[in-house]
């Protein structure tokens, strides 16, 4: 018997129910994630683009 992690079993549920609302579409989730940023009120970190 393997030894499961019930916080991780919740995290990987939420995430699943997540892209199931987004249709598994990751660009729907993406637009969906950014709008949830919008609402926090944290100081979010943004880093610069590195030059290829």
């Amino acid at each position: 018997m393997i030894w499961e992690d019930p916080i991780v079993k919740e995290v990987r549920e939420i995430r699943q129910q997540i892209a199931a609302e987004h249709n598994n579409d990751i660009d729907a989730l993406c637009r969906y994630l950014r709008e949830q940023e919008k609402h926090e009120h944290r100081k979010l970190v943004t880093l610069a683009a590195k030059k290829p």
